[in-house]
Parts: C-alpha cells; structure tokens; sequence
C-alpha cells in the first residue's frame, strides 16, 4: 500500500492490499475485545482458519506485486537493449586457433608451425 501510495498508482491491487490491511486490523482488534472482556467475538470454530487464511492472501498479493514487477524489469532490459547497438564478434582466442591449425595438420607439429607462420 505505502509503495502504491508513494508511485500514484491506485489499481484494484491498492485496494486489495487495504482492505487486508483493514480486515486483519478489524480481526485484530475484535481479538483483543475478546480476550480483555471475555465475551465470544469471533467464533472459535473460526480461529484456526484465520492465519492461514491471511497467509494465502497475503502471499498471492506479494507474488502478484512480484509478477508485476518483472514484468516492469523485463520491458526495460529489452528498451534498453533494443538500442544498444550489437557488440562485434570476438576474435578466436589463440589456443583455439593453436588447436584448429594441430587438428588440421593431423597433429603434425612442423606442419601446424609453419601454417601458423605462414598466417601470422
């Protein structure tokens, strides 16, 4: 909520968080009534459902966020990368040109030293 708060954007997920928010608070409270006065608020057929309950909404509103997220990442990286220009091709190191010149000379060594002389 305070992260929706901050960037403006009031969607159904703001309203959500809220109203989790509000909910616990509510249960929280009417908890509290009932353990100080001792009068059956909430029903006790119903407390073992609760911090699952909570649990699960909790977590599918920070999978939701988290979704939204990389999704936001992920149009960056392909802005960005669309106009970056591409790197050149990397030149072969020089054991991979050493070991193509051996295989091609069959591993003949005075015959891969002169091809590499030879190419420079």
């Amino acid at each position: 909520m305070v992260w929706h708060a901050i960037t403006d954007e009031i969607t159904w997920r703001t309203w959500y968080a809220g109203g989790l928010v509000a909910g616990t608070a509510t249960l929280t409270i009417c908890l509290n009534i009932q353990d100080a006065v001792g009068r059956t608020v909430v029903p006790g057929w119903l407390l073992p459902g609760i911090a699952p309950t909570l649990y699960l909404l909790g977590t599918e509103l920070g999978l939701n966020e988290l979704r939204l997220l990389m999704r936001r990442l992920r149009a960056r990286i392909q802005a960005v990368s669309a106009s970056v220009p591409p790197l050149p091709a990397p030149s072969p190191m020089k054991r991979d040109v050493v070991l193509a010149v051996l295989r091609e000379t069959r591993w003949h060594v005075p015959s891969a030293l002169r091809l590499l002389k030879e190419g420079g």
